[in-house]
């Protein structure tokens, strides 16, 4: 086999800067010059999006001649392919990880990838190392977006919905991330969905958003979806009638999913923008008349961890972390009775700081 340019890599890893460097070389330069790329192995994803600009051969000791080799990490394959010119590529400040560096006379010249790793090659080696910066071939952004559920996910709330409006989006091929805070256990398989441990202040994540999703069987009147459309943000929902009488327009204010979702999902590339206002309550007429009394009322208390929890590896329920001894934290009137012992294995965690 003979070839003009070979760019050798022993590995190809699942993600990696060097991974980065050949797909983004050949992708510059694949159409001007006869580039052929060599591996012993490699993760599929890389391999395909490589063969897509030249070809890419698994090594497997074939007998191959080139006019100019250029190697990684792995010098020995200056040993078994006939080359010209050999080259090799430094991707790594040898000194500052404490590698030591390997040599081979065959090499005619050492690339680094930056000034930096080239000085450390030269302190270690002695050896003078050329720089070429590494190259980027980036193709246009596509827009990615941003959705957010905030739900209990009990059997109503339509889980299974959201397992295929995310299928259809990512067959559809919109890019988009997905947060759902939740407590409920149940696991989501596309992976561009990420599930939170649920929280209360859940408005900046919603303002945040591109769309607020709620795909319930029923609703009386959602909190989460009110609560967007008052921030702006658009909803995804299924066409029940509290929703409507909600405020979600379809095209204006969001979109209206059927509920079997048999639907199209190309129209939520187009992200609605409106100001909306949201249905004033009347509870004031409700309340018996009489000015507001302010009871003095201490409703949280400042405590500070002992070495409890770092002694028997216990994570606080509420601060969802392991405290440190001597952290100090507030705490509600309960909270602070089982923190101080009144709790199953009658264990200390903190003290009251007074």
């Amino acid at each position: 086999m003979k070839l003009k340019n070979v760019i050798y890599q022993n590995d190809f890893n699942i993600i990696g800067g060097t991974e980065q460097f050949v797909y983004y070389l050949v992708k510059k330069y694949a159409k001007k010059y006869d580039l052929t790329v060599l591996y012993k192995t490699g993760h599929s994803n890389q391999i395909r999006r490589i063969r897509e600009y030249c070809d890419c051969i698994q090594y497997t000791g074939q007998r191959i001649e080139c006019e100019k080799l250029f190697t990684g990490w792995d010098f020995s394959i200056c040993d078994r392919i006939k080359a010209d010119e050999y080259y090799a590529m430094i991707h790594a400040d040898y000194k500052r990880q404490g590698i030591t560096p390997r040599t081979h006379p065959r090499i005619k010249e050492y690339i680094a990838v930056s000034q930096a790793a080239a000085d450390s090659w030269e302190e270690l080696t002695g050896i003078k190392c050329k720089v070429i910066y590494n190259p980027l071939a980036l193709d246009k952004p596509k827009k990615i977006l941003h959705l957010i559920s905030a739900t209990r996910l009990t059997a109503e709330k339509g889980k299974w919905r959201m397992d295929i409006l995310a299928d259809k989006m990512t067959e559809a091929g919109i890019p988009f991330q997905w947060t759902v805070f939740t407590n409920s256990k149940e696991e989501f398989k596309n992976p561009n969905v990420i599930k939170m441990p649920p929280r209360l202040d859940i408005t900046d994540f919603i303002a945040d958003a591109d769309y607020l999703v709620q795909l319930s069987d029923s609703e009386a009147y959602c909190y989460s979806v009110n609560e967007a459309l008052t921030l702006g943000t658009a909803v995804i929902v299924t066409d029940l009638p509290t929703f409507r009488e909600e405020g979600v327009e379809e095209g204006k204010t969001g979109y209206l999913l059927p509920l079997d979702m048999n639907c199209d999902v190309e129209m939520i590339r187009n992200i609605p923008k409106f100001e909306y206002k949201p249905k004033a309550d009347t509870w004031s007429k409700m309340f018996a008349k009489g000015k507001a009394t302010n009871k003095e009322i201490k409703d949280e208390y400042l405590v500070e961890a002992l070495d409890t929890y770092e002694r028997l590896h216990i994570i606080d329920s509420e601060l969802g972390r392991i405290p440190k001894k001597g952290e100090q934290f507030r705490v509600s009137l309960d909270r602070l009775f089982v923190l101080l012992g009144d709790n199953p294995q009658n264990r200390v965690f903190v003290k009251e700081v007074v």
